[in-house]
């Protein structure tokens, strides 16, 4: 495979290849040519592509940290309320899944 950096003298190579073989080997030449700016260009891509990933992996996204506070929030008050029920340890198990099924769906979607 071509090296993915296209250096000037890759392309002084190619109009010397065309002198050197005539017009006839022009689009041969040319093709080559492109093959190697074009490898060049989809390496600088995917790195950005990646670089971009792990930044975005790496910053949590604007609704994360109101999320959870909010989360909490309302879990403490929802097991604070549930206690004064009969059966209220079920009800706060059941309100703090739901509540952490939530912020993992969110975790998931960012």
């Amino acid at each position: 495979m071509a090296s993915p950096e296209v250096q000037r003298e890759d392309l002084s190579a190619a109009v010397g290849a065309r002198r050197e073989l005539g017009s006839d080997s022009e689009p041969e030449v040319v093709e080559a040519f492109l093959d190697r700016v074009g490898t060049a260009i989809d390496a600088r891509v995917d790195q950005r592509l990646a670089e971009q990933g792990a930044t975005k992996r790496r910053s949590p996204s604007r609704g994360t940290v109101p999320l959870a506070l909010g989360s909490m929030g309302l879990g403490i008050a929802a097991t604070g309320a549930s206690s004064g029920l009969d059966d209220g340890e079920p009800v706060a198990i059941i309100i703090w899944l739901v509540i952490g099924a939530i912020n993992i769906a969110h975790a998931l979607r960012s």
